[in-house]
């Protein structure tokens, strides 16, 4: 295999990539404890942000790589800081504004801890 490999034969194994990782993340979400889920959370999203960004330098070299790197490092820690699962019932708590963080879970009311999870 030649290096960097050809961007057209990379593409169906970005898209079969992201298709897996997609069933993959509704099940997991689906199916998990809330325990696992809040445990699993942040680590889930910096594995996609890496994923995404292998994907950019076999698909546009060490240039796209170091102009994706910032965003997807933004991104990461945004949702690390931001999205909430909650303790009790497992659902996902966005805040809609970048601070303050949710402080309630929106399916059963309860307290999110933000201590714990930032």
């Amino acid at each position: 295999m030649s290096w960097p490999p050809d961007p057209k034969a990379v593409e169906p194994v970005f898209f079969a990539v992201w298709i897996v990782l997609i069933f993959a993340s509704l099940i997991f979400w689906r199916m998990a404890s809330p325990t696992t889920k809040k445990k699993w959370q942040t680590p889930s999203s910096a594995a996609a942000g890496l994923i995404f960004l292998v994907f950019v330098a076999l698909m546009s070299g060490k240039q796209g790589f170091f102009f994706a790197l910032p965003f997807v490092i933004a991104i990461t820690w945004i949702n690390a800081k931001l999205v909430r699962v909650c303790p009790r019932c497992g659902a996902i708590a966005r805040s809609t504004t970048l601070y303050p963080p949710a402080k309630f879970c929106p399916s059963c009311g309860t307290s999110l801890d933000t201590s714990a999870s930032g």
